[in-house]
């Protein structure tokens, strides 16, 4: 075992390659990326809220929808001539 340095087998940490800094690399721009939009989304709606904007929304009218008749949810009485189950004919 000699005393080189370096990132070998042996050591605790591998050799930073170039895809790995290529990861680092993109990973910082993403961060900055998205601080930055976010003081710009920020610094363009500082006088504007959300709720401001709903305010001059027209309400859309909800409607219930219609009921099925209450006849059709009964199942078949006893007295009815129809098989409770299904025929193979």
């Amino acid at each position: 075992m000699g005393g080189g340095g370096g990132g070998g087998v042996m050591s605790g940490r591998s050799a930073a390659n170039a895809l790995t800094k290529v990861t680092w690399f993109l990973a910082i721009a993403f961060i900055i990326t998205s601080i930055s939009l976010t003081v710009v989304a920020a610094q363009k709606s500082a006088g504007s809220s959300v709720f401001d904007r709903l305010g001059n929304a027209p309400v859309a009218q909800e409607t219930a929808p219609a009921l099925p008749d209450a006849e059709s949810l009964l199942p078949p009485s006893a007295s009815d001539a129809t098989p409770l189950v299904p025929s193979a004919d």
